[in-house]
């Protein structure tokens, strides 16, 4: 009753944990439900399950496939661009202890929730898998068209050389996000 009698007008909350008090300040709004109500924070909204034939259905698969295949590459970029320019990783990232805890409250969730889970990871392995980073099938398959385009084979030791390097870091940064899974986990 408190926060919906302040409508627009700025409270300030405060939160008790081992660590002391929090002081945060909200300012209560209409949230777009049916009525309406004053309050903060998240809201929950009907859905519905949409569906389709099949042939419209395998479009509007592909069409979600590609925009989040962009995005996992932008994510990608992103994550390289704050780890070399800010030497950090960004807060929502997940390594493999992350997506453990996950998947675990996607099964508790429900089916749906989980199958949603599984088909983005698997895009996402699949799109890393592909993208010409040394030490990965992408990474063989530019050293292949690089072969083509010179007419000539790349040196085995130079492609060993390469593909070390690319292990090496790739091993580097699961363990980075491992010890930031770990962090988050007990933060």
């Amino acid at each position: 009753q408190e926060i919906r009698s302040h409508n627009q007008q700025e409270i300030v909350i405060v939160a008790h944990d081992t660590s002391g008090d929090h002081s945060y300040s909200v300012t209560p709004s209409e949230l777009s439900m049916t009525p309406p109500v004053v309050g903060i924070g998240v809201q929950l909204v009907a859905v519905g399950t949409v569906s389709y034939a099949f042939l419209p259905a395998l479009g509007y698969a592909g069409q979600i496939i590609g925009s989040q295949a962009v995005a996992i590459v932008t994510s990608l970029g992103g994550l390289v661009r704050d780890l070399v320019v800010g030497h950090r990783l960004p807060e929502n990232i997940a390594g493999p202890i992350g997506i453990a805890v996950l998947v675990g409250e996607a099964s508790r969730s429900g089916w749906q929730s989980l199958l949603s889970l599984i088909s983005i990871l698997s895009l996402n392995l699949a799109v890393l898998n592909i993208l010409p980073i040394p030490a990965l099938d992408g990474g063989r398959l530019a050293f292949l068209l690089a072969e083509a385009v010179l007419r000539r084979p790349v040196r085995v030791r130079v492609e060993a050389i390469v593909h070390q390097v690319g292990f090496a870091l790739l091993l580097a940064l699961i363990l980075i996000i491992t010890l930031h899974d770990i962090r988050t986990l007990f933060s």
